[in-house]
């Protein structure tokens, strides 16, 4: 795996969990 990969792979890890924090923030808003 290159440096690269594991770059990606973090962004794509945080971008995801950033998603869940947004749809569970709004989901309990409703």
């Amino acid at each position: 795996m290159s440096a690269t990969d594991k770059a990606k792979n973090k962004i794509e890890n945080l971008g995801g969990k950033a998603k869940e924090a947004v749809g569970n923030a709004t989901g309990d808003a409703r």
